[in-house]
């Protein structure tokens, strides 16, 4: 593994300085530990190069790029390892070590009505991560907050567990399962994992897209693949700019932007790792819920949202920003790893959904760091069940 990413690290170098002039810088993503200053601390970056210095096609943008990324974040875990039937109590929280490196290429195709970009965008590439499952910070008091800030009462269910992730798979659960052999979450290995990911798709844009504000439509549509398990998903995302007020140098005052998105997507296979299921997962995907819950084959997803944006006070690109929100979903199908091999399916059929608002500070439409708060309807927050609010940390947008 580590010579993998040293030999990757070295060929970006290279190029990076003989081709100075054709690459770009690449920021691809950012995450954060949960228990660390409260998951505004950011724990993994992820970002490289984009080399432009191809042109296969005249007038549309060729883009190679390479980026890798390290870091160290939080997870839980919200389904039996034996059985994947939905869990009410004593979830599993733990840490998660990870690298990961993303080779992709991309062709534009045909010319967009918006200027500057292509109106079709093709790419695929390879996406792999080695991760490492290792037990919670708040295990040996560590963290913030301490662990009895975490261990929340769960009515007569019991509390959320940070205990070893050995003890949760051999004694908690009562199971047969371990963390070598659990059919549902096969990327517990104490040794880490890698798993690489082959994936393909398409890009619509028709979106005008001027940091704060939008107009127009943007639709895109991805395959993947990895032994074990395939996915796909697609989104459309729609804005409508109803106010803009620009200062004499060309800074913002103030922007009203509506825009709606729906999603859909389909996730299944015999060994899915929990990072790829966080993607997929409902709960991930209407605001206020956890990643990782609500797990199921299919899931649509609306979002509708009003941005009050500005203003750019001293640099082009950095302003606060308003989002209030409204979010409905609902997934069906099995839960995720069932229904394969010795696992009987476990059928799924759920309905979420939130209103609420986000505060932030946004860096370039690349970075907006702030506080959200949702109420949510019907189902239960899973890590925080006893109240329908709930706050937490944002780092981006939603599309």
């Amino acid at each position: 593994m580590k010579k993998i990413l040293a030999v990757l690290l070295i060929v970006c170098c290279i190029s990076l300085s003989v081709f100075a002039g054709d690459f770009k810088f690449l920021f691809k993503d950012l995450d954060q530990h949960t228990e660390l200053l409260y998951g505004f601390l950011p724990t993994l970056i992820q970002a490289g190069a984009s080399y432009e210095g191809l042109e296969l096609m005249p007038l549309n943008l060729t883009q190679i790029q390479l980026s890798v990324a390290g870091g160290y974040t939080q997870r839980a875990v919200f389904q039996h390892p034996d059985t994947g039937k939905p869990l009410s109590d004593l979830i599993q929280i733990y840490d998660v070590v990870q690298i990961r490196w993303d080779l992709e290429f991309l062709q534009g195709l045909g010319e967009s009505p918006v200027e500057g970009k292509d109106l079709v965008t093709v790419y695929g590439g390879l996406q792999g991560r080695w991760e490492k499952a290792l037990d919670s910070l708040l295990l040996n008091g560590g963290g913030i907050p301490k662990p009895s800030d975490i261990k929340r009462d769960r009515g007569t269910s019991g509390k959320i567990d940070v205990s070893s992730i050995d003890k949760w798979f051999s004694e908690e659960m009562e199971a047969s399962s371990t963390r070598e052999n659990s059919p549902i979450y096969p990327d517990f290995s104490a040794n880490g994992k890698v798993t690489n990911i082959l994936y393909a798709g398409a890009r619509l844009n028709l979106m005008d897209d001027r940091w704060t504000t939008n107009d127009g439509i943007l639709v895109e549509a991805r395959l993947m693949w990895s032994p074990g398990y395939f996915g796909m998903w697609a989104n459309g995302v729609w804005g409508k700019t109803l106010f803009d007020k620009k200062a004499d140098n060309g800074r913002n005052i103030f922007s009203v932007v509506v825009l709606d998105r729906v999603r859909f997507s389909f996730l299944d296979g015999s060994g899915i790792p929990v990072f790829v299921q966080s993607s997929f997962s409902l709960g991930r995907n209407v605001r206020g819920f956890n990643s990782n819950s609500y797990n199921s084959n299919f899931s649509a997803v609306n979002s509708l949202e009003v941005r009050l944006a500005g203003p750019e006070f001293l640099f082009n690109g950095i302003f606060p920003r308003l989002n209030i929100f409204f979010d409905a979903g609902y997934g069906f199908g099995n839960y995720f790893n069932t229904g394969h091999s010795s696992v009987e399916a476990v059928k799924a059929s759920n309905f979420l959904a939130s209103i609420g608002a986000q505060l932030e500070m946004d860096f370039w439409d690349m970075i907006d760091l702030g506080i959200q708060i949702a109420y949510i309807f019907n189902k239960p927050n899973l890590r925080k069940p006893a109240t329908n609010i709930q706050i937490g940390a944002t780092f981006f947008l939603d599309f």
